[in-house]
């Protein structure tokens, strides 16, 4: 094998790791900010839940 066809497959390879590397990266962050959205979500809820409903009146 030449030195260059061992050199296009160290660049193939290494561009390939790089782009699963975003990937990976990418679905990371995007389940990240799902699961912020639906904590705010569930605690814009919840506050409102506790405004409506109280659970204790006070004078």
């Amino acid at each position: 094998m030449s030195w260059r066809v061992i050199a296009k497959k160290e660049f193939r390879d290494a561009s390939r790791s790089r782009r699963l590397f975003a990937l990976i990266l990418v679905f990371v962050l995007f389940f990240a900010g799902t699961s912020f959205v639906i904590i705010k979500i569930i605690d814009v809820l919840a506050e409102t839940t506790r405004r409506t409903f109280p659970l204790s009146r006070r004078s």
